[in-house]
């Protein structure tokens, strides 16, 4: 398997009992072991790695962050630090090795995209918005030959597939 490119998409995350991605799983409920955290606790800027150190400081810009939390899911760690950048409440989620692999920012959820708020009342109707958040997710994208056939997997840096195109 060769990893080709990771990519940083961008996407609304309503929090309304919703997955990440809507799949009929996730709206299902299967999955939820993917969810749960191992473990989560409060970290001070002075004890973490250089490597995050540094990724924070840039993405940042040299400002400390509010809160900084370990999280340990499934044996990967990363670390996420809450930060007002701009006015804009934000978070950011970066792995022991310093690599940035989300940004969150709560946005207004009367305020999304009428694509976003259509979509959703479509597919849940009488679902009422409550949380909003923009979300700068990375992940991988993967070719693989099985059995002479190709197809292209998806995953989050932690593992965690994504989707599998034929």
């Amino acid at each position: 398997m060769k990893i080709l490119r990771g990519l940083v998409i961008s996407s609304a995350v309503v929090f309304i009992g919703l997955a990440l991605v809507w799949t009929p799983a996730a709206l299902s409920g299967e999955g939820k072991e993917h969810a749960k955290k191992d473990k989560e606790s409060t970290i001070e800027w002075s004890s973490l790695p250089k490597a995050v150190q540094a990724a924070l400081t840039k993405e940042l810009h040299g400002k400390k962050p509010e809160k900084i939390e370990m999280e340990s899911e499934d044996g990967f760690v990363a670390y996420e630090a809450k930060a007002k950048i701009g006015g804009l409440t934000k978070e950011f989620k970066v792995t022991a090795d310093g690599r940035l692999i989300e940004i969150e920012q709560k946005l207004n959820a009367g305020k999304l995209p009428k694509a976003l708020s259509d979509a959703i009342h479509k597919r849940l109707p009488g679902a009422k918005l409550e949380k909003a958040e923009l979300v700068n997710l990375t992940y991988y994208e993967v070719k693989v030959l099985i059995d002479g056939k190709k197809q292209t997997i998806k995953l989050l840096a932690n593992g965690r597939v994504i989707k599998i195109d034929d």
